[in-house]
């Protein structure tokens, strides 16, 4: 994806290609952890069909951020003279971790395999808020701390592309093991709750 930033639309493409690949992997591997924390009588057959059904939500919830991502280019479109890369990256901000947040509160209730788990995520969050948030915010702080660190990284120092493909190893490894941190967090917290 690196190599292809002197290509915009592929560039943009691969991108899609790869976050789409991201996102229904890690739903699959998230359930693992939430079999482990949550359900780990479930079955062979139990698995197999709340993996594909997590797999199904991150679908709708990654097809859900494209449409958002479009309306901000839309918008940004319809409103004459707007700063468009401030547009489009504060309606990343907001909206973003919002999807992300009942995401993952999505996953744990697939694992469980109740029947409603979009419903039961908000039951959650409306009848927890507090709890839910001061966990979701202590989770998701290593993972942002990475990230910070490599966006100054990055701001900082002109890294050729061997470089920056190399820094890409580390990054990786240490992002992996911030979410399977954070999934295990929202599994233990679920179990809490319940």
């Amino acid at each position: 994806n690196i190599a292809l930033r002197h290509a915009p639309v592929a560039w943009s493409l691969t991108g899609m290609a790869i976050d789409l690949a991201f996102t229904l992997a890690w739903a699959a591997f998230a359930l693992r952890i939430g079999f482990f924390v949550l359900a780990p009588d479930a079955t062979r057959d139990e698995r197999r069909d709340r993996t594909r059904r997590a797999m199904l939500y991150a679908l709708a919830f990654w097809g859900l951020t494209l449409a958002v991502n479009a309306a901000g280019i839309g918008l940004v479109v319809y409103v004459h003279g707007a700063d468009h890369g401030v547009v489009v990256r504060s309606i990343g901000y907001i909206f973003y971790p919002m999807i992300a947040v009942v995401a993952a509160l999505t996953r744990p209730a697939i694992a469980i395999g109740l029947p409603r788990p979009l419903k039961e995520s908000f039951r959650i969050i409306r009848e927890n808020w507090l709890g839910v948030s001061i966990t979701l915010v202590l989770a998701a702080l290593p993972l942002g701390l990475v990230f910070l660190s490599v966006g100054m990284i990055l701001g900082y120092f002109r890294l050729g592309l061997g470089l920056a493909l190399l820094l890409e190893i580390p990054v990786a490894a240490a992002s992996a093991l911030c979410y399977f941190a954070f999934e295990g967090s929202v599994a233990a917290m679920y179990r809490r709750i319940m």
